[in-house]
């Protein structure tokens, strides 16, 4: 993923913008320095600034005057996300359709940063199963090129996965990257493209910790200086899925999550591995380092809890192998398995409630 050409514009016009339904200006201590080159914003402008930001959307009117211009190079998959952001962005992108066919098809036209070809797939390399992919889809493009039967052409397009670069010079505004970068969006996301890559370019624009990483500045709203009783889940960036999980185990501040061991969030009903590494790393950033804990139950198989016959057949027809796997499913995951009905959740859930695992119920 690369970030090529960031240029931001209208620092100066949004902070002037910001003082006139006060008609403040003469309380402005920005100026322009470096034979008008750069633009130093001031001490009280920074104040007021934040005071806005604070207040909210309609008081920081400001924030969507400053704009930023720059080409990114994303897979599909990342570009499927940022598209959710339609207001107050605009992207020109390059054409999929119209040039697939032009270049030859490479490891190098798909995001790779942290790809790990040597990971073992049944005991073959994944490496070997991509190559032979792209393969397939270099073959698909020659193909049409030599025949121009755009049956191949759709295929191509069909089996085209999304880690598939494509780049798109996009125009947003710091509005744009304070949603963008909070923390109930993008700052702690799963995808390292986002909570890594992005984040850290983001950080590189003029003024980002001031104005749209403000949360972090000491004092400010979400600053790791509050007491732990008083932050909660709600405020901290969780996934809607990893709130409620915990919500519905009657954890609502990090006060609560502190009181919690690795092993804890494991026995958690629905809780998923990444979810858990999401809690972890937010935990962190507010200075609350979660422990290990005993050693959990979680690998007991299921021949050894004792389940009727019907039921651990159908239970082991389904996928699940040990207490960690039935932990990781609620009541609407089980009632989807086929022949599993009422008296069969009945038993899993009083199983599972004797390992002290207890099944949500969505």
């Amino acid at each position: 993923m690369k970030f090529e050409h960031t240029k931001v514009m209208n620092i100066d016009g949004a902070l002037r913008g910001m003082r006139n339904p006060l008609e403040s200006w003469k309380n402005s201590d920005s100026k322009w320095g470096n034979g008008h080159r750069t633009y130093n914003v001031g001490t009280e402008d920074i104040k007021l600034a934040q005071k806005l930001i604070r207040s909210g959307s309609e008081h920081r009117k400001f924030m969507r005057q400053i704009f930023v211009s720059v080409d990114i190079t994303a897979p599909l998959y990342w570009w499927k996300e940022f598209d959710t952001y339609k207001v107050g962005t605009v992207a020109n992108s390059t054409s999929t359709m119209h040039k697939l066919a032009s270049t030859p098809i490479t490891r190098e036209c798909f995001e790779i940063d942290d790809y790990n070809p040597d990971l073992d797939y049944d005991g073959i390399k994944l490496g070997d199963i991509i190559d032979k992919h792209i393969e397939f889809l270099e073959s698909m493009r020659v193909k049409y090129l030599e025949t121009k039967d755009k049956a191949y052409w759709k295929e191509l397009i069909r089996w085209l996965p999304s880690s598939w670069n494509q780049t798109r010079t996009v125009t947003m505004s710091y509005e744009n990257l304070l949603a963008m970068c909070s923390k109930g969006q993008r700052r702690f996301h799963k995808l390292t493209e986002w909570s890594k890559t992005f984040i850290e370019w983001a950080r590189t624009l003029p003024y980002a910790q001031e104005l749209i990483f403000i949360d972090e500045v000491s004092g400010d709203i979400g600053s790791s200086t509050k007491p732990h009783e008083t932050i909660k889940l709600s405020s901290m960036g969780f996934t809607a899925w990893t709130h409620n999980r915990l919500v519905v185990n009657k954890i609502f501040t990090l006060a609560d999550l502190a009181t919690k061991t690795i092993t804890d969030l494991k026995n958690i009903s629905g809780l998923r591995p990444e979810d858990i590494n999401e809690i972890i790393e937010i935990c962190n950033y507010y200075g609350v380092a979660l422990k290990e804990g005993k050693k959990s139950d979680l690998d007991i198989k299921i021949e050894d809890m004792d389940f009727s016959v019907r039921t651990y057949n159908i239970i082991k027809r389904s996928g699940i192998n040990t207490l960690g796997d039935l932990a990781n499913k609620t009541e609407c995951d089980f009632m989807r398995f086929r022949n599993l009905g009422l008296r069969s959740l009945r038993e899993i859930k009083d199983k599972c409630k004797q390992y002290g695992v207890i099944i949500a119920k969505e």
